[in-house]
């Protein structure tokens, strides 16, 4: 009879006299026997050893992809620190004019704050320096200055340790830095009417209440418009790899509620397809981070998307 294309199948005979089908890999010498032949319990127990040789030599030397986890849970999933701004310092000036420093402030002020968050590396007790996010950084500095109560700001922290040497924060930060340089592939949408926005800032008052969470929201119920082949497959596969080997998305999704647990990808609608993916790679992979819309912060997020440089 004929057999699979994966190898030859025989019949091993054992000890009872019955006969029982296998299937030989040719890969590993399944190739010296014919389709339906009878062979003992010690020759099949000899190819068996044969095989496992081969396999051990076939394996010898390549690189395991153990880099992904073997599932996921709530506690490795980034959640950005809310810092002081005051305790943050950056050695670069954004190539925004005056103008449109005072514009993206204003922006923060209505919005909630940044909606992608800083990248910092911690330099000292309670001191961190911008690596990603030098021209945010400048309006945040100039929202301050507009409304003094607003003093804090999302950030993930490289290096981030108590004096104990213990990443606190349990960030990959190598993999945080992969997927800052891989989401450069991924160019935010700007959603009509977006650029021209005009947020009303929040000038006095601010509390921890007006600073926008960043929300784990279930992958499932999340829709975007973006489909398979709108971005090559392996960008998609590479920034899923970095949500695995990381700690998720560091840029929070712009969500949009359809529903009382539903929602729609405002921006970040091509990247989305990578948190897909990843689910598909390890499934307890069920979260990303993402900032909801509402009646408050729109106006001042809509700027951000249709501004940001």
């Amino acid at each position: 009879m004929a057999g699979p294309s994966i190898g030859t199948w025989v019949k091993v005979k054992n000890k009872s006299g019955r006969m029982t089908a296998r299937v030989l890999a040719k890969k590993f010498g399944g190739g010296e026997y014919e389709q339906g032949q009878v062979i003992t319990q010690s020759e099949y127990q000899s190819f068996q050893k044969k095989r496992a040789e081969a396999i051990a030599q076939d394996s010898k030397g390549k690189k395991k992809d153990d880099s992904l986890p073997s599932k996921f849970s709530l506690s490795d999933y980034a959640d950005p620190f809310l810092l002081d701004t005051v305790a943050i310092t950056s050695n670069k000036k954004s190539k925004m004019s005056s103008a449109e420093v005072d514009k993206m402030a204003d922006a923060l002020l209505a919005g909630g704050g940044i909606v992608n968050p800083l990248i910092v590396r911690q330099t000292g007790n309670d001191k961190y320096e911008v690596v990603e996010g030098h021209a945010q950084f400048q309006a945040i500095q100039r929202a301050k200055e507009k409304n003094k109560s607003f003093e804090l700001t999302r950030a993930i922290v490289l290096n981030y340790n108590d004096g104990t040497k213990k990443n606190l924060g349990r960030l990959n930060d190598e993999a945080v830095m992969e997927q800052a340089s891989l989401l450069k592939r991924f160019p935010r949408e700007v959603p009509p009417g977006a650029a021209s926005a005009k947020p009303k800032p929040k000038t006095s008052g601010y509390d921890l209440n007006d600073y926008n969470d960043y929300s784990l929201v279930d992958i499932v119920s999340v829709k975007t418009p973006a489909k398979k082949g709108d971005v090559p497959d392996r960008d998609v596969e590479a920034l899923a790899r970095s949500y695995l080997k990381g700690n998720g998305n560091i840029r929070p999704f712009i969500l949009r509620r359809t529903g009382p647990e539903d929602f729609e990808v405002v921006a970040g609608q091509k990247e989305f397809l990578a948190a897909q993916r990843a689910k598909e790679l390890v499934p307890s992979f069920e979260m990303v981070r993402g900032v909801i819309l509402n009646s408050k912060n729109t106006e001042g997020i809509m700027y951000q998307l249709g501004n940001s440089r």
